[in-house]
């Protein structure tokens, strides 16, 4: 359940991601695989590089604090964190060519 208090919302994260991490691995796994088929049938982007990795716990955290922490409490908004990190999975595609993005 939501609350302000930012130690115990940290917690809650930290155990959501360790709760689910096999699943978040699985699915960065499989995203970066299927962007990887997507590219191959494509010539002009045979080149491409395709890296994935899940997003570090303490950069969720930092992110939260630098965007959303002084808001919500400032607002006395009950919150958890969670919902306020939308990118656990980063991937990224580098193009050889500045006209293949």
């Amino acid at each position: 359940m939501a609350s302000s208090n930012f130690e115990k919302e940290k917690q809650t994260l930290l155990d959501y991601v360790n709760d689910n991490f096999e699943l978040l691995r699985n699915a960065e796994s499989s995203l970066s695989t299927l962007i990887q088929s997507f590219l191959a049938t494509s010539p002009e982007l045979s080149g491409a590089t395709v890296t994935s990795r899940l997003k570090g716990r303490k950069e969720d955290i930092k992110k939260f604090s630098g965007k959303y922490q002084s808001e919500l409490e400032k607002g006395k908004k009950a919150y958890e964190i969670k919902d306020y990190i939308t990118d656990l999975i980063g991937v990224r595609i580098i193009c050889l060519y500045e006209k293949n993005i």
